[in-house]
């Protein structure tokens, strides 16, 4: 279903070997634990959702009066249903305003319709950083150097893990034991450049937007936004693929 979903609302980006993209989304070997797991319908649901919002407003032309009040409404209820669902779902408004740049000759929504979907993604993610606070995951934040060079390490390495596992998934497992290298902090020095780089020198719009989509939805579960006791995990995975594939 949420294929399916997916290839309806990509079509009308009418990028060359759409279908294909859809097809490695539906079979890659990462979506096994989010589709296989009752625990990973949460997953299901709020990737069905947020393409279901993106599909509602990725119209490049949308129309005026009471039809795009309505795309509006409808787009916000799916996209506060697909937060409800997980968090990793918060920042499509970025992802939405980058399309609009992107790939769009004009821009198609004025940044006072944009507001309600900005104020859903600040105030869950005021939310969730602080029941994370409250929590476990309060102690991996730590003021020493130590605690710093901990907190750039990990998000660092699970980015790198699971880009290696988008590309080449190899060696999955429903658990990974924590792993962290000596140098892992300095990663940021190779990602930082790559990524600007990439920003700057890609001809596609449509493959920067691509990237822009897993890195963004990459964001919630790594550990560098909002705090997490696990920064890596197949699940997490599922919603950023559909940028990558």
């Amino acid at each position: 279903v949420v294929a399916g979903l997916y290839w309806a609302a990509v079509r009308n980006l009418g990028a060359a070997g759409a279908f294909l993209g859809v097809l490695l989304f539906a079979v890659h070997p990462l979506h096994a634990e989010s589709v296989a797991w009752i625990s990973g319908r949460k997953d299901l649901l709020a990737t069905f959702f947020l393409i279901l919002a993106w599909g509602v407003l990725a119209d490049p032309e949308p129309e005026r009066g009471r039809r795009r009040v309505l795309r509006l409404a409808l787009g916000l209820t799916a996209y506060l249903a697909a937060c409800l669902s997980k968090t990793a779902a918060l920042p499509f408004p970025l992802v939405w305003w980058l399309q609009d740049r992107l790939l769009n000759s004009r821009r198609s929504w004025t940044f006072l319709e944009r507001v309600p979907f900005l104020l859903v993604m600040g105030l869950l993610a005021v939310h969730q950083a602080v029941l994370g606070l409250g929590s476990g995951a309060a102690g991996l934040y730590q003021t020493d150097l130590a605690g710093l060079r901990h907190l750039l390490a990990t998000p660092a390495r699970a980015l790198l893990d699971q880009a290696g596992a988008l590309f080449l998934p190899l060696g999955l497992s429903p658990a990974y034991a924590p792993r962290q290298g000596p140098w892992d902090a300095w990663l940021w020095l190779l990602w930082v450049p790559a990524l600007v780089l990439a920003f700057r020198r890609l001809a596609s719009r449509r493959i920067l937007w691509g990237l822009a989509w897993t890195l963004l939805f990459l964001l919630p579960v790594i550990n560098l936004v909002l705090p997490t006791s696990s920064p890596r995990a197949d699940r997490y995975a599922f919603l950023p693929s559909a940028g990558f594939c």
